[in-house]
């Protein structure tokens, strides 16, 4: 009889229940140390690592009472030498139209995850035949959901932004323009926690921090105060960026001068900077009182030494 009513209840279950994929990747919290991560979404399939006690990690589907997450770092990720290739900036390129990732250097490994002709991956290490690479974002195990938790909507945020900047540097163009893409959805409460990172990011990943700052500051006009006391006139990326940023959002249009890329090549000098900041300043407080006398025609600074 208990038998015939479970499942009666489940076919009442709509399927969507029973297995659902996120539109987004969700950071949970693992709430019990060694949580296992499962090949599979059963407790007889093989585990290929556990999570320590307040890991967070990205859950992207759930089926029945398992959540698929996205492998962390440390869980072990391999592909065959052969199709990966060293490039300049020292990460590993994949070469084959699709790659295997196995859970150890040898074909008896488990297959966790693939890669595809194009990604980029940074490599840890080789070994014989085999490289170790950081598998993020692309292998994926499952965890029983009585094992974690969702994070509370502020640490999410947080984690989600934090993790996006993390792949930045890694990232294809197409990648990058998804990062851009998904960070600009999240809205202004992003500015913050990408301005804590913003100095440890590389040039192509500034590049997308200031197209995502400029975009937000053309649909959120009070964040450009904000980006004006940025500004501290060295040559660090950040003042730079936020030169570059404010340029987008006041002169739309019109030609600009690229801050940031100037000051990387040493071709930019502080009272360059000045010059433009003030110009910069005096037409936004134009634009915010477009009713009073129109600013006076000037020529825009020039910028190198």
């Amino acid at each position: 009889m208990k038998v015939a009513l479970r499942m009666i209840i489940s076919a009442a279950i709509p399927f969507w229940l029973l297995f659902f994929t996120f539109a987004f990747a969700k950071p949970y919290q693992a709430v019990r140390e060694g949580a296992n991560i499962r090949l599979d979404s059963t407790t007889f399939s093989e585990s290929i690592g556990n999570l320590s006690k307040g890991e967070i990690v990205e859950v992207d589907q759930q089926r029945h009472d398992w959540y698929r997450i996205i492998l962390p770092e440390k869980v072990s990720c391999w592909v065959a030498a052969d199709y990966i290739k060293k490039t300049d900036d020292g990460l590993g390129e994949i070469t084959a139209t699709r790659l295997n990732i196995r859970s150890q250097n040898s074909l008896e490994g488990i297959i966790i995850g693939s890669v595809q002709r194009g990604d980029r991956v940074a490599v840890k290490k080789e070994r014989g035949d085999w490289v170790e690479i950081s598998c993020y974002p692309y292998a994926k195990g499952w965890v029983h959901k009585n094992l974690l938790k969702e994070l509370d909507q502020e640490q999410s945020l947080a984690y989600l932004v934090n993790a996006s900047l993390t792949q930045l540097p890694l990232a294809s163009e197409k990648e990058r323009k998804n990062i851009q893409e998904s960070l600009v959805r999240k809205g202004r409460a992003v500015v913050p926690i990408i301005e804590e990172r913003i100095q440890n990011l590389n040039q192509p990943a500034i590049l997308t921090v200031i197209e995502v700052f400029s975009r937000l500051g053309k649909k959120n006009p009070e964040l450009i105060d904000y980006y004006f006391n940025q500004i501290t006139f060295d040559f660090l990326p950040k003042s730079t960026a936020y030169l570059d940023v404010l340029e987008n959002i006041i002169l739309e249009d019109s030609p600009k001068i690229p801050f940031y890329y100037l000051a990387q090549k040493g071709r930019l000098s502080r009272p360059a900077m000045q010059k433009s900041y003030d110009y910069l300043k005096e037409k936004y407080e134009k634009q915010k009182t477009p009713e009073s006398e129109t600013i006076k025609q000037q020529s825009y600074p020039a910028t190198s030494n």
